[in-house]
């Protein structure tokens, strides 16, 4: 009967010494092979020879052979350098904890930490964990050992795991949180480009996933019926204009609603009712409620209004300067108070050009004006924009 598997010739290349003994030991006890000097030479090349002459392989014990060898491809480390690569070990940003254990664990192996070890893991473990939440939980804890601060961490990895998960996926259930207007441009006065959207039906139904590139526009199907929609991160519901419904949904009848919606600057939305449409986007379909609101075009009353304060107040927009109107400073001083000259602030002479030509506009618009004398002086800080 042939021997039971096959051992091929050790490569230092390929594998460490000491798991390759290991392997080949194994070999042997399979298949009943005793220790044996002559039975390790064949898988060591011609090393052995060259490490142990004049003597022979076959003249040496199998055990004193090994050694010879391990000394060879694995000579002993010095302590203070393997002592110093371990307590230079931190958790990678990338990797894990348990990654990082593993690897605390592989630089122990010639640390000879002796009584120590335990006390040694535990140390540089809870120091290099690279969340800071997660170190100060060990810290807080009396007679802390290895296995309890691993166990702690371990968990609150998982848990902040299974958080982050759990947050993302809360953008493709039940939530509400952006909705949309509609819109019934015809196409070829709107910008298409995808947009996010998520819908609270019922109050209770959820979703549609769309990936922002630019703009907040994109065109969804409302019962099988392009319609153009538009991002509003501020709404609650999901409004179409009255104008998309007589024209897309008028088939469906509307439903009573008691919802009372206010703008964001407050005023009241007069609403014609609710209805449920099949929503598709893509891929991706479902029935959600749409709220149908007495507006003739998709235009968020923010942007009126914004647009409304800045035509009223142009003055205050504009490019122009000018004084404040029927308002006039005064500056107490103490009783024979001296008057203070402070010199000017040094400028880099590479900002000199700058800071004339913003002096300059500044004078030009009668912001500050220019005197030959004071007895008073204080130094100006001209900040570019």
């Amino acid at each position: 009967m042939g021997p039971i598997g096959k051992i091929s010739e050790f490569d230092e290349t390929r594998e460490d010494f000491d798991s390759y003994l290991e392997r080949y030991e194994m070999w042997m006890d399979a298949n009943e092979i005793g220790r044996k000097a002559s039975k390790c030479f064949p898988v060591c090349n011609r090393t052995p020879s060259k490490l142990i002459a004049p003597d022979k392989p076959k003249d040496k014990a199998y055990l004193q052979l090994a050694q010879i060898l391990t000394g060879h491809y694995k000579p002993k480390p010095l302590i203070i350098v393997e002592w110093s690569r371990f307590y230079c070990q931190d958790q990678k940003d990338s990797g894990t904890i348990i990654d990082y254990i593993v690897a605390l664990k592989q630089f122990l192996t010639n640390c000879e930490f002796g009584a120590f070890l335990s006390e040694a893991l535990r140390d540089r473990f809870v120091c290099g964990l690279k969340n800071e939440s997660i170190q100060k939980k060990p810290l807080s804890e009396k007679d802390l050992i290895f296995q309890s601060a691993s166990e702690i961490a371990l968990a609150m990895e998982l848990a902040s795991k299974n958080s982050q998960e759990s947050a993302g996926k809360m953008a493709f259930q039940p939530c509400g949180v952006n909705k949309v207007w509609g819109s019934d441009k015809p196409a070829a006065e709107r910008k298409q480009s995808p947009g996010a959207y998520t819908e609270k039906g019922g109050m209770n139904k959820c979703i549609l996933q769309v990936k922002v590139k630019r703009g907040l526009n994109f065109q969804i199907h409302l019962d099988n019926k392009p319609v153009d929609m538009q991002l509003d991160t501020g709404a609650t519901v999901t409004i179409v204009p009255e104008t998309v419904y007589k024209k897309k949904l008028s088939h469906i009848p509307l439903e009573s609603t008691s919802l009372q919606l206010k703008t964001y600057s407050g005023e009241k939305i007069a609403l014609l009712g609710k209805v449920k449409v099949q929503v598709t986007y893509g891929e991706q379909s479902a029935v959600l409620p749409l709220v149908m609101a007495e507006v003739a075009q998709c235009m968020t009353s923010l942007c009126n209004t914004v647009k409304q304060i800045l035509t009223h107040h142009k003055a205050a927009f504009g490019e122009s300067w000018g004084p404040i109107k029927n308002f006039k400073a005064k500056i107490k001083l103490q009783l024979r108070a001296e008057p203070l000259f402070h010199k000017p602030w040094l400028v880099p002479y590479a900002l000199h050009e700058h800071s004339d030509k913003e002096l300059a506009r500044l004078d030009a618009n009668g912001i500050m004006s220019k005197v030959e004398r004071s007895k008073w002086a204080a130094p100006i800080l001209v900040v570019p924009k």
